[in-house]
């Protein structure tokens, strides 16, 4: 990072937060399958590949999922909690 930039962020008082939740206290997504139309963007932007469709229903396999909530994000119908 340059100098400029550095002092850039001292000089705007950016603050960092004090704490973070830890992710195993980050709750799973949830997908409300009254709402999902299956339209297969929250399987395209999902880095870790946790989610699969069975049956016409979407599903979150837990094993997999990071956690990071790109899925709810891109939801068309905000159809992931």
């Amino acid at each position: 990072m340059s100098e400029t930039i550095k002092q850039q962020l001292v000089n705007s008082q950016a603050v960092m937060p004090k704490s973070r939740k830890r992710i195993d206290e980050i709750p799973f997504p949830r997908i409300d399958p009254e709402f999902c139309i299956d339209c297969g963007e929250c399987r395209a932007i999902c880095p870790s590949k946790a989610l699969v469709t069975l049956d016409d229903v979407v599903f979150i396999n837990e094993s997999k999922c990071s956690k990071c909530r790109l899925c709810a994000a891109v939801c068309p119908v905000e159809a992931i909690h």
